[in-house]
C-alpha cells in the first residue's frame, strides 16, 4: 500500500521585500489545508511561507542560551545574552539565511485559519496583510539593528 506524505510547508512562498497584495496573501492562506496546525513564518532572507507548527523550532537558528535558569530581571547577563542574539540575527540577515526569524502564532488545525474558506475571509486576510506590511516597512531596520519581538500573536 502506498501512502502519501502530507506536505510540511506551503507550496507558495512570498517575498517580504516585494510588493505583495492582499490577493497574494489570500493565495498563500488558501494553499494549505486546515487538517494540520500551521505557522506563518518569515526567514532572514524575507521569504514568507507556512510550515507545520511542529517543524518551526527545527527551522530556527539554535538558541544561544537555552537554559535561562538563575537569571533575574535586571541581571546584566540577560542584557549580554540579548546583545549576542541581536548580533547573531544581524549576521544571519546579512547572509540571507533561510532560517526562520519571525513566526506567527500557530494556526491550529480545524479552526478555519487556513485553507480556501479562510482565504475568502477578507477581514482576516487584511489583518495578516497589514501585519506583514508593517514588518516589511521596518525590514532593513530590523536587519541593521535587530528585533526583539519576532513572535507575532496580535494581528
Amino acid at each position: 500500500m502506498i501512502t502519501s506524505k502530507k506536505p510540511s510547508e506551503s507550496p507558495i512562498r512570498l517575498d517580504l521585500t516585494s510588493n505583495f497584495s492582499p490577493e497574494d496573501i489570500a493565495k498563500l492562506i488558501g494553499s494549505v489545508r486546515d487538517d494540520q496546525s500551521w505557522t506563518l513564518v518569515i526567514t532572514y532572507r524575507g521569504e514568507i511561507y507556512f510550515c507545520l507548527s511542529d517543524d518551526v523550532w527545527d527551522r530556527m537558528p539554535p538558541e544561544l542560551h537555552p537554559d535561562p535558569r538563575g537569571i533575574e530581571v535586571g541581571d546584566p547577563k540577560l542584557f549580554r545574552e540579548m546583545d549576542e542574539e541581536v548580533e547573531r540575527d544581524k549576521t544571519l540577515f546579512a547572509q540571507k539565511s533561510n532560517s526562520v526569524w519571525f513566526r506567527f502564532e500557530s494556526f491550529c488545525e480545524g479552526n478555519g485559519y487556513v485553507g480556501p474558506e479562510a482565504a475568502r475571509d477578507r477581514s482576516f486576510v487584511s489583518r495578516i496583510h497589514s501585519e506583514l506590511k508593517r514588518i516589511a516597512e521596518n525590514w532593513e531596520d530590523y536587519g541593521q539593528h535587530g528585533c526583539y519581538d519576532t513572535y507575532i500573536d496580535e494581528f
